[in-house]
């Protein structure tokens, strides 16, 4: 379910718009309140830059709000 809302929420974003995701990069976890995962990924443009992102997913997803992408410096 996861990785569903992130490639949801990757595919309506403006950041997401011109990138696709290549590879998942790490997953971890912290529980606080609930599971909350943390999942790096990298993703690739059309112009072939390469960009790791971060998404933060609560679980259980309470609605879109609830994934969070922030993109890390390369």
């Amino acid at each position: 379910m996861v990785n569903l809302l992130i490639v949801v929420w990757w595919l309506t974003s403006s950041i997401g718009a011109d990138y696709t995701v290549n590879r998942v990069v790490k997953v971890c976890t912290q529980v606080d309140g609930g599971i909350m995962y943390f999942i790096t990924f990298e993703a690739i443009n059309s112009k072939d830059h390469f960009q790791v992102f971060q998404a933060k997913v609560f679980e259980p997803p309470k609605g879109p709000n609830e994934v969070l992408l922030v993109r890390l410096k390369a």
